[in-house]
């Protein structure tokens, strides 16, 4: 694959780090924080860090400085922002657009009824602008082991909030963002987080996505019991419900047992139950042993299980029976928000203390007592939730990082892999050494917004994909309404695939194309993203559809279309600049793609159509349904599609030798293939081909045989 060296690129020879010294008085906790001096991203310099040296700064609320960000002129603006609403924020991180921040003008501090979340609402974490002079500019906020910052709009004016949410002065350095400008967003994107990457703030907590390992058990289709019982899980209907599943036709792998389970009490105050131990209620009886002793290597291989960040959702009980973690917890009264014009509301429960030896006591127990059930990874939900229980302690920006970082490392001891559940904000996100994958939007349901939760996914992707893959949450596949769309989105994802309806209701119809015959995903390389035009708009658009892309093997793609509109339908064009957009999240990343000499082909699966692609192809879809579109390159006079019967047919082969009169193929699976020849008809030495027209030819093989080798040639003349 060659890729294009775009003109416009900085090379980034200049990567500024800029810091400033304040040596300041404590701050009484009556006054607004100080603001600091205010910052001209145009003068900065083509890329850079950004930071400053605080002395002794006590925080006001939780914050420790606020700065007026200057900003070039701008046509477009993305802010991936998570408003505090109810009682988290942690899953709602989601993409405002906009084209002024005149929009937010009526986004106000006074209208915050409670001023101890006066500097918590309306966090965004991500900012990405298509500025009037054809570059992008993207600025990303930074999380240290001490520090958190975020951009806020209020009142229609830019700024860049340090917060610890403590009470704590702080001394040091602090990392306030670090910022690219770029010909295109995807290296902005890209040039922001290799700088956070690669500095002294973060390097520690963080690797780049590719350093990491994807687990084995995501890489195959998975169910959960949350959609089918929510809490109201037992020892009986868990069992059940895994012996339909090996039963099925559909090859489920892996099952999460998730919430209802928790040996739990009601609080002393408050509305949130806290756990007496890491054990079970009275609904399972018999522990886990029933559940997990149905494993089986052939078919449901792992099991899961479900669990919260505090050990309840109101932390621990303060008459718990876990004599061993006495000593590593504290009792205070913890507060959360029930939204921007409602008083908090506090609640009298057990924490883990803020410190590492603690931190490491809890969740090695956590991890310890779901390795002794039987179970092979685990779902830890309601991080961000935790976080927000140290409000107002000492640093509460620091004890969510010793409570993530001792998380990773248990997992990592007890060979659990982890899956990061409600943990959008970005002081979770930036302790994701070990972990690779985070869920990206709200909880998926039977209701329209998936339009909209799937737009979230998709915009949470371009902002964190270099260091995770976001996991778009289980789905209904029996639902006639969202479930055609929901499919496409994680066919192309790059994430887990895990569904949720009862085992008897499975569409197979809309799995197969998923999966392999043994359960195997047809997985992306990386995570998909918006294309451009996307970049900047939402689902509800009514002009256009919204289209996503990942890279697939060996230089192709796959691009999806949603018509998330009002409109019955739309349409839209698959063209050969899209192909050059595949690059975003592929690492190591060496910018854009550029288009192969020889050029491209495109397949459009759902119309069973495929074309040389020269002029730009045309296309159409229904309303509230997606379409997935594979891009191939030419190389000496081929192209493969891959298989015919799967969403990303790019993901299903291998090529080996190849000349102008044959290739070699292995492909993963055998069945349907789809190949491309320019100028001659091609010939196999078993299955039969079908020419399709415009070159295209399909070859039908047996389904079912793994890592097939073939041999395809061009006919003799006769």
């Amino acid at each position: 694959m060659k890729h294009a060296t775009l003109k416009r690129t900085p090379k980034f020879t200049l990567s500024v780090i800029v810091t400033m010294f304040l040596a300041l008085c404590p701050v009484s906790r009556a006054a607004a924080p100080a603001a600091g001096a205010p910052i001209n991203l145009s003068r900065l310099g083509d890329s850079g860090l950004y930071a400053q040296t605080l002395d002794a700064v006590a925080p006001v609320e939780g914050c420790l400085r606020i700065y007026d960000l200057a900003l070039p002129k701008f046509r477009n603006g993305v802010l991936n922002r998570a408003p505090i609403s109810d009682w988290v924020a942690g899953y709602l991180t989601q993409p405002s657009y906009f084209t002024s921040f005149d929009q937010f003008k009526n986004l106000s501090y006074d209208k915050i009824h409670d001023p101890r979340f006066r500097y918590a609402f309306d966090n965004g974490y991500y900012l990405l602008l298509e500025l009037q002079d054809g570059r992008y500019l993207a600025v990303l906020p930074l999380v240290s082991a001490d520090v958190m910052s975020s951009i806020t709009v209020y009142e229609g004016v830019s700024r860049v909030k340090l917060c610890t949410f403590g009470v704590d002065p702080f001394s040091g350095e602090a990392a306030l963002f670090s910022w690219a400008f770029a010909a295109d967003p995807y290296t902005a994107t890209h040039r922001c987080w290799e700088l956070a990457l690669q500095s002294k703030f973060c390097k520690d907590n963080l690797r780049a996505r590719a350093e990491k390992e994807f687990p084995e058990i995501y890489d195959h289709l998975g169910w959960c019991t949350w959609e089918s019982f929510g809490g109201d899980i037992t020892e009986s209907n868990v069992v059940m419900s895994i012996k339909e599943l090996k039963a099925s036709p559909v090859p489920v792998r892996w099952v999460i047992v998730d919430d209802g389970y928790l040996d739990n009490q009601e609080p002393l105050t408050g509305d949130k139950n806290q756990i007496l131990s890491f054990g079970t209620n009275g609904k399972f009886p018999r522990g886990w042993g029933p559940v997990t002793s149905l494993k089986d290597d052939a078919s449901v291989k792992w099991i899961g299980l479900w669990r919260n960040m505090s050990g309840g959702m109101g932390g621990v009980h303060p008459d718990h029976h876990m004599p061993e973690l006495t000593d590593h917890l504290i009792r205070r009264t913890t507060f959360r928000s029930r939204g921007i014009d409602k008083p908090g509301i506090e609640q009298d429960a057990m924490i883990v203390k803020p410190d590492s030896a603690s931190s490491k006591a809890f969740y090695d127990a956590m991890i310890g007592n779901t390795v002794e059930g039987g179970f092979d990874f685990v779902k830890v939900d309601f991080q961000t939730y935790n976080f927000w229980m140290y409000a107002g302690t000492g640093n509460a920006v620091h004890s969510a990082h010793q409570n993530n970082q001792a998380l990773e490392t248990a997992c990592q001891a007890h060979g659990m892999a982890l899956l990061n559940c409600i943990s959008q904000c970005n002081v979770n996100l930036f302790n994701t050494r070990k972990s690779v994958i985070s869920r990206a939007s709200v909880d998926v349901k039977l209701d329209n917004d998936n339009m909209a939760r799937t737009v979230q996914s998709f915009a949470n992707n371009m902002w964190w994909g270099d260091i995770l893959f976001g996991d778009l949450d289980m789905y209904h596949t029996s639902n006639a309404k969202t479930a055609q769309f929901l499919t496409v989105a994680r066919a192309i994802s790059g994430g887990p695939v895990y569904i949720s309806d009862p085992p008897p209701e499975f569409e197979a119809a809309l799995i197969r194309p998923l999966i392999f015959n043994d359960g195997r995903l047809v997985r992306a390389l990386a995570p998909a993203v918006p294309l451009p035009e996307s970049l900047f708009r939402g689902a509800g658009a009514n002009d256009r559809c919204y289209r996503v892309i990942a890279p697939t093997r060996h230089g192709s793609c796959a691009i999806a279309a949603f018509n998330f509109s009002p409109s019955a339908e739309l349409g839209g064009t698959v063209s050969k600049d899209d192909y050059r957009h595949a690059a975003a999240k592929e690492q190591p990343y060496h910018g854009l793609w550029s288009i192969p000499e020889e050029g491209l082909v495109v397949y459009d699966r759902e119309a069973e159509k495929g074309v040389r692609l020269d002029a730009d192809y045309s296309y159409s879809v229904n309303r509230m349904k997606g379409k997935i579109f594979n891009l191939a390159p030419i190389s000496q006079e081929w192209a493969v599609i891959g298989r015919a019967d799967k969403y990303l047919g790019g993901c299903t082969y291998t090529i080996g030798r190849t000349s102008e009169t044959s290739l070699e193929l292995t492909l993963d699976e055998s069945g349907p293939l789809l190949v491309y020849q320019r100028d001659h008809r091609i010939t196999v030495p078993e299955g039969k081909v079908t020419p399709l027209g415009e070159g295209f030819y399909r070859v039908d093989l047996p389904v079912g045989e793994r890592n097939k080798r073939l041999t395809i040639t061009v006919a003799a003349e006769s």
